[in-house]
């Protein structure tokens, strides 16, 4: 009959411990001669070792021959421990933020998928990933069933996101990198433009705001020095990006940042603002609205989505710029996706292992390990012969 691996191995290692017993008993047959010593000192000695090795192996699992014995059947008793420290080895090994942020620019991601998706394997492959996954969602969402999943799911989402933390950090390295300047410029572009569009409706305030008394050719007067002078200020602030007054903006956007990633009390106000902005019923209907629209039009462009991939794909390759980009907002992600996620498994992992049956959990274990911890027994049961042929020979030097 055919037996498994650990029934293999504990056969053999019941085996090795059965013939040191057999011998032990025989020597009490073969007379006094000192070879018989020798020979039962080894025999006795593989027989304690085999045996406390049995013990040793069997109580990590079961208690030994059915007997409670204090200490024994370890695993089944300390399953909820075993989830608890595996979630902590695991989070502590593997979801440092230092590490995630080491393996992440090891890796080289805008590269490596910028070449994958300039080629046209990839890009027709990412596209045709896509357009199904689409259409496929899009097709399924009709149902009202399927969208109340789906909704609860995109709707959930950034209530479990350390959104704060994420904003801080995607702020401030946009600072570092400059990224701001353009919209900076094209906010004070903006101004300029709002104050010469809207002129005369300004003028009229001004008028309708000013005192009886003063004249009107004071408050033109007034007026177009005032609207020069912001013309001026604005127009030399948008074309010097080492103006002072964009220090103050910086400044104070890396004051925000550093708030976002800090401030418990301004994290707490921002996502109580994200969550009651997800429960509002015009949000949910937009959300839906707009991801139906978006899912018929995707699912059937195939041809476009590749060509877009594939211009994105030669970008990630072509533009250092892009690249260093990308490669520092992988960088600011790292951190607190990485704590996002060491917050779920330390949660998971001890769940789901509280949650299977201690006796199966012992069975698998024994499965995984335990033709291993079978050879430890006959290592037992050969290292303590050997050990008892050389005290038999110490003591018969000695007497």
């Amino acid at each position: 009959m055919t037996r498994d691996p650990l029934s293999r191995a504990r056969f053999a290692a019941t085996a090795v411990l059965a013939f040191a017993t057999v011998v032990f008993a025989s020597t009490f047959l073969m007379g006094d001669a000192t070879w018989v010593g020798f020979l039962r000192a080894a025999a006795e000695a593989g027989m304690i070792g085999g045996l406390a090795d049995w013990f040793a192996v069997t109580a990590l699992f079961r208690h030994p021959l059915g007997i409670p014995i204090p200490h024994t059947a370890i695993i089944p008793k300390s399953k909820d421990a075993l989830g608890r420290n595996l979630a902590g080895f695991i989070t502590d090994n593997f979801l440092e933020p230092a590490t995630v942020r080491e393996r992440l620019a090891a890796a080289e991601l805008p590269m490596r998928l910028g070449h994958w998706l300039a080629g046209d394997a990839g890009s027709a492959a990412a596209a045709a990933h896509v357009a199904t996954i689409l259409g496929a969602v899009a097709e399924g969402t009709t149902s009202d069933g399927v969208w109340a999943d789906l909704e609860h799911v995109m709707l959930d989402l950034p209530r479990r996101l350390p959104i704060p933390e994420l904003a801080g950090r995607t702020l401030e390295r946009a600072v570092e990198g400059g990224e701001l300047e353009p919209l900076v410029t094209a906010a004070l572009t903006g101004i300029d433009r709002a104050l010469s569009d809207n002129a005369d409706y300004l003028r009229r305030r001004i008028s309708d705001e000013s005192p009886w008394w003063v004249p009107e050719a004071l408050d033109d007067a007034v007026f177009t020095k005032a609207t020069e002078i912001a013309h001026r200020f604005f127009s030399e602030v948008a074309a010097d990006t080492s103006h002072p007054v964009r220090s103050i903006v910086n400044s104070r956007i890396e004051l925000v940042a550093r708030r976002l990633q800090t401030d418990a009390d301004l994290q707490r106000r921002v996502m109580d603002k994200v969550a009651s902005i997800t429960e509002r019923d015009e949000f949910r209907a937009w959300v839906r609205s707009g991801w139906e629209s978006a899912m018929a039009s995707l699912g059937e462009q195939t041809t476009g989505i590749a060509q877009t991939l594939k211009s994105l794909g030669r970008r990630l390759q072509e533009d250092q710029s892009l690249q260093a980009r990308m490669t520092n907002w992988i960088d600011g992600m790292a951190e607190p996706l990485a704590g996002a996620a060491r917050a779920e498994l330390q949660t998971l992992i001890p769940a789901t292992v509280a949650r299977w049956d201690p006796e199966d959990t012992a069975g698998r274990l024994e499965q995984w390990m335990g033709r291993d911890l079978q050879f430890v027994r006959i290592n037992g049961t050969v290292v303590g012969a050997l050990i008892g042929l050389v005290l038999h020979a110490i003591v018969l030097a000695f007497e």
